[in-house]
Order: C-alpha cells, then structure tokens, then sequence
C-alpha cells in the first residue's frame, strides 16, 4: 500500500509537462561544454519552467533506487555526467542544431528509465538491468513514463518528433552498435539538421564513459547486501576520482586501486570502451557528416594508481611455422 501511494505521488508530478522541450535542463547544465551553444540559443524566460521540469526529472530518477536498491546511482548526477561527457565528445560543437541539443538531452534524461520497476517484485533486478533499453523503449513510446500510470507527459510543441526517434535512440545504449547503422545523419526539421546517428554515438560512449565515484557513494555501499554482479559495479566505480576526455584527444581516466580484483574489472570496462570507441569510428566514417568526434584515439588513457599490488599486461605470441616445423620433424624426438 505504502508503495503504491508513493507511486501515486510521483505519477502527479507528471502534470507539470515537459514543454520546456531541451532547455529544461538549463539551469543544471549551463557549466558543461556542451551547454555553451545552448545558453545562446535560448532565452532566460524559460528558467523558471526549467527549474520545474529538473525538479520532476529528479523526482522520477530517484524511483530507481526506491525500486532497486542494488543498482549504483542512476540518477541526475548520472545524467549531468553523461551531458558532460557528451560535451566534451564534441570536436564542433557549434555545428549542433537546437533539435541535436534537444536529442541529446532528453536521451541524458531518460535513457534509463525503464530501471524502475513498478511490477512490484515479479521481475528481478539482473533482467531489469539487462533489458532496461527495451523497457525504456516501451515508456516513452506509449506516452506514459510508468506503465501502472495514466497520466501522460509531453514534449511540448515538437512532442511527435521526439516520441517518434526518441525511443530507439534511448533504447541504442543497451544494444549492439549495429543497432544504429540504420540512424538518420541528415534529418531535416524546420531547415534544421538533426544527425540522429551522431546522437546515438554519443550517448552510447558517453554512458559507457561515466565511471565517476559520485554513482557509488561510499556511505551508501556500507549499508547495502550486492550480490556479486552489482559488488562489481559499486567497487569499480567508487575507485575512479575523474573522466574525461584529455587535450590530446584520449579517453582519460583517473584513481587509485588496491584490489587487484577490482582493477581488473576495471580494465574490462576500458577494453569495451576501446572496442566501441573503434567501431564508432568506423561508423562515423563510412556513413559521413558534418559533427566530428573530439576523441582521436580508441586507446584507454589509465591514470588509476595501483597500490598494494603489480600487473603486468603481458602478451603470448605463437610462431606458428616454429611449432609446425617442430611436429613435423626429427626434432620432436631429439
């Protein structure tokens, strides 16, 4: 009963629209790189609603750790963080068209809203967390944000635009980068561009890159029970002090570690970050446009400081004609 009366009272936050459209977030987001084309383009009338519109956001992130306790934080930090990076991902940032803002933002927003779970304990968390793209994909095609809810919530004079491409370009971080090849890079809205494909790039490398420790506060960790997955989630996190993308156009992650266990998660998460870094590229490449990646290079630079413990990233290299000569021959045999 008493989640059911919460769920209400997050469900009437909902009658206050999203009309702001992409400068909902302005207030949050005026210091991030890529807010510097935004704040030109958009008047100061609109601080008032945009204040409205973070406090509903924030009101709404925060289910998910009402609904899943285990997961680390998904919440607005998550989102600035991704906007951030997405910022700094920009070589040209001032090509971007008001609607490629407003993609951006929304898909920072909303990308992981299908992590709430509102069916009351009938599906676990590891499948929620695997399939959340999809259930995000659900939520904001249908118009409503909850699927126990009723009251729907716009994006206000562009409302069909963004409910037409927004689904799938949230629903693209969780899956495979094939998912994407099919996006638009040369939309047109109003004489206006909008390289959806771009976006999705952004996004998908911009979630994958946010391993900041403001996602695992270590006062929270203390008082939760993780299964082993979500352990692995809290401890990498909580390790890194910075992320970013440096002068010299590498990926830059910054800390220190003293669990040779953990690290080596860690550098799991960079060789996938590497491999996307790489098939973006190569997408951006083939398909053409005018927006350009700021990261050059789909190396990880690591800057995290091992204490306690060494590591080597050795390599074993097999000199095939070697071992077939030796099968083959007397020498086998001495």
């Amino acid at each position: 009963m008493n989640r059911n009366r919460h769920r209400d009272q997050i469900c009437l936050r909902l009658r206050v629209d999203l009309v702001a459209g992409f400068e909902c977030l302005l207030m949050a987001f005026v210091t991030a790189p890529l807010m510097v084309c935004f704040v030109l383009l958009f008047p100061v009338n609109f601080l008032l609603v945009s204040m409205l519109c973070i406090d509903l956001c924030s009101q709404i992130m925060s289910e998910i750790r009402v609904s899943e306790t285990e997961f680390t934080l998904h919440d607005l930090h998550h989102s600035f963080n991704v906007i951030d990076l997405m910022g700094q991902l920009i070589k040209n940032k001032e090509d971007l068209s008001v609607f490629e803002i407003g993609f951006l933002i929304y898909s920072a927003l909303l990308h992981d809203i299908g992590m709430i779970n509102w069916e009351n304990d009938t599906i676990t968390s590891e499948k929620i967390r695997l399939n959340h793209g999809k259930r995000t994909f659900e939520f904001i095609k249908k118009g409503y944000l909850f699927e126990n809810s009723c009251l729907p919530f716009s994006f206000g004079l562009y409302d069909s635009l963004y409910r037409q491409y927004l689904p799938e370009l949230c629903q693209s971080h969780m899956e495979d980068i094939a998912f994407i090849e099919c996006f638009s890079r040369n939309l047109i809205v109003d004489s206006q561009k909008i390289d959806l494909l771009f976006c999705a790039i952004l996004l998908r490398l911009a979630d994958a890159m946010d391993l900041n420790n403001n996602r695992a506060p270590y006062s929270l960790y203390k008082l939760l029970k993780l299964n082993e997955i979500s352990d692995d989630h809290w401890k990498k996190h909580m390790r890194i002090t910075n992320c970013k993308i440096d002068e010299n156009g590498y990926y830059r992650v910054d800390g220190t570690c003293e669990d040779i266990m953990v690290f080596r998660i860690i550098l799991k998460d960079f060789l996938l970050i590497s491999e996307e870094l790489k098939k973006s590229f190569s997408i951006l490449l083939k398909k053409g446009g005018t927006l350009i990646l700021a990261v050059m290079k789909e190396t990880v630079n690591n800057q995290i400081q091992k204490k306690g413990f060494m590591i080597w990233d050795n390599k074993i290299t097999l000199d095939y004609f070697a071992i077939t000569k030796l099968f083959m021959g007397a020498q086998l045999y001495g």
